[in-house]
Order: structure tokens, then C-alpha cells, then sequence
């Protein structure tokens, strides 16, 4: 696509800027379709009754040991 637009006179710089731009719209609609896809898995997976236990479990680590929310995540999916 870059060759195209230097075709008609643009430089290198200029013909990616405007190739990216062309492209951009694309980009957006692939970026809704894949956050849909993670919010349809994320909302079967807050009821699956293993992931209920490992939040469960890290939000006993994080009020009662107070650990990390990254910290406290890594060790109840070990304990799981």
C-alpha cells in the first residue's frame, strides 16, 4: 500500500502515515469484535464455580494477609 501512495508523488514518510490512517478504521472494528469475544468469556467465567473459589480465596489473602492484588492472585490459583 505504501508503494501506491509514493506512486502518486507522496514521500516514504508521508505514504505510511496515510497508509496507517486507511488502515485505522480496520484496526477499530477488529479491537470492538475482540473485546466483545473477552467480555462474553470473562462473563462465563465469573460464573464458573472454580473461579468463584480463587477469588474467593484471593480476597481472603488480600483483607487478611494483606498481600497484593497480583501477589494474592498468583497464590490462590496455586492453591486451587
Amino acid at each position: 500500500m505504501i508503494a501506491e501512495f509514493q506512486k502518486i508523488g507522496n514521500s516514504q514518510e508521508v505514504a505510511a502515515v496515510k497508509v496507517y490512517n486507511s488502515l485505522l478504521p480496520l484496526y477499530i472494528e477488529d479491537l470492538r469484535d475482540v473485546l466483545l469475544e473477552d467480555l462474553k468469556w470473562m462473563r462465563a467465567l465469573k460464573k464458573d464455580p472454580i473461579y468463584q473459589e480463587v477469588e474467593a480465596t484471593r480476597d481472603e489473602l488480600m483483607e487478611e494477609k494483606g498481600y497484593h492484588w497480583l501477589e494474592s492472585t498468583e497464590l490462590a490459583i496455586h492453591e486451587r
